[in-house]
């Protein structure tokens, strides 16, 4: 039972941030997740509902990736990375 709430909360501290923060890189490129879409992907890559969330965000710019929960096997997030 202690094992199922750890990986609860993991799985619950992953949407927090990925919802919440938009991390600045260096090189002036931003990373923001965005949690709500559903996203298919195929190892790091994402699929067209992940990059079109993207870019109707950030712009035509922007590009779109998967990100693994960590902890959390098969959980993924979609990613956008973009000039900030």
């Amino acid at each position: 039972m202690a094992k199922s709430n750890l990986s609860v909360a993991i799985h619950c501290i992953l949407i927090l941030v990925l919802s919440v923060g938009i991390l600045r890189v260096e090189g002036g490129e931003c990373l923001e997740g965005l949690p709500t879409v559903d996203v298919t992907c195929r190892g790091s890559q994402a699929d067209q509902v992940c990059w079109i969330a993207c870019q109707q965000r950030h712009g035509p710019r922007a590009e779109a990736w998967c990100r693994e929960g960590p902890g959390l096997p098969g959980s993924v997030a979609c990613m956008c990375s973009y000039p900030c």
